[in-house]
C-alpha cells in the first residue's frame, strides 16, 4: 500500500468525521482528528490541554517541564503531521492522569517523515506509548516508557531505529511493527 498524501488523508478523515482512521485504513491504530486538538505554536511545550496538541510544522519541539495529561477522550496528547520534527523530551515526564480509564496515547505520528522522538518518559497511557502510521524514516531514542500496555505500535514504516530505551511495569505485549516496501 502506498502512503496516501496528506491532502487524502484530509479528504478521507473529512468524510468519515466520526470513523476512526484506524476503521477506515483497516488496521488497529487509533491516531484520531480531534476538533479539541490545539496547535503547538510555540517549540517548547509545557501543557497539554484535554484535547492533546497537534505538531504540524516541521522543527525540533522540547518539553520544558515534567507534564501530566488529563484526557477527556480516547485521544493521544502528542500527534505528530508534518515532515522533519524532533520531539525531545528533555529527560522530562508525560504521565496521563486517565480517571476514566480511556484508551489514551502519549505520542502518535501519522503520514510524516524524517521525525525523531527521544529523551524522556512516558507513563500511564491508557494503551500505548508511541504509535506510527504511514511514516519513513523513525528514530525512537532513549525513551521509558511505564505502566502502558503497548510501548510502541507501528504500521507500514520505512525505515525505524530504535536505542536506548527501557520499558518497566506493563504488560509484555510491548512492541508490534509491520514494516513495508516503498
Amino acid at each position: 500500500m502506498d502512503i496516501p498524501s496528506k491532502k487524502i488523508i484530509h479528504k478521507i478523515t473529512k468524510k468519515f468525521k466520526n470513523i476512526p482512521i484506524s476503521k477506515i485504513f483497516n488496521n488497529n491504530i487509533t491516531v484520531r482528528n480531534n476538533k479539541n486538538s490545539k496547535i503547538q505554536l510555540d517549540n517548547i511545550i509545557n501543557e497539554i490541554p484535554p484535547g492533546g496538541i497537534i505538531i504540524n510544522k516541521p522543527g525540533i519541539y522540547t518539553f520544558g517541564k515534567n507534564i501530566s495529561w488529563i484526557p477527556k477522550t480516547t485521544i493521544s496528547a502528542i500527534k505528530i503531521e508534518s515532515n522533519n520534527v524532533i520531539l525531545n523530551l528533555s529527560n522530562f515526564t508525560l504521565t496521563c492522569i486517565n480517571p476514566l480509564n480511556l484508551q489514551t496515547s502519549g505520542i502518535s505520528v501519522l503520514n510524516s517523515s524524517n521525525i525523531s522522538i527521544k529523551n524522556g518518559t512516558i507513563s500511564q497511557m491508557g494503551l500505548r506509548g508511541i504509535e506510527c502510521e504511514l511514516c519513513k524514516d523513525v528514530s525512537i531514542e532513549n525513551i521509558i516508557v511505564n505502566l502502558i500496555n503497548f510501548w510502541i505500535i507501528c504500521h507500514k514504516i520505512k525505515k525505524l531505529e530504535i536505542n536506548y530505551n527501557q520499558a518497566l511495569n506493563f504488560l509484555p505485549r510491548w512492541i508490534r511493527i509491520f514494516m513495508y516496501k516503498l
